[in-house]
């Protein structure tokens, strides 16, 4: 059986920023923000912002509609 998707939630630091977000390699909109209905399983989260260094990470989204929150500090 497949997990149903979760909903992974961005919050950035510093917090008056706004960036670009990938999963998977997808352009997944804006951050911060909640992503909805992203695939369960280990995805690759990228997020750029101008004037900062790009960041990502492998994450495991839990599915079964579960929200999780990644907070992410931008250098």
């Amino acid at each position: 059986l497949t997990r149903l998707p979760g909903h992974l939630r961005l919050r950035l630091a510093p917090d008056n920023v706004v960036g670009e977000v990938s999963i998977d390699g997808h352009a997944a909109g804006a951050a911060p923000g909640l992503r909805r209905e992203v695939a369960a399983g280990t995805r690759t989260v990228e997020i750029s912002v101008p004037r900062y260094r790009p960041w990502s990470a492998s994450v495991d989204v839990e599915g079964k509609g579960i929200e999780q929150t990644l907070d992410v500090v931008l250098q």
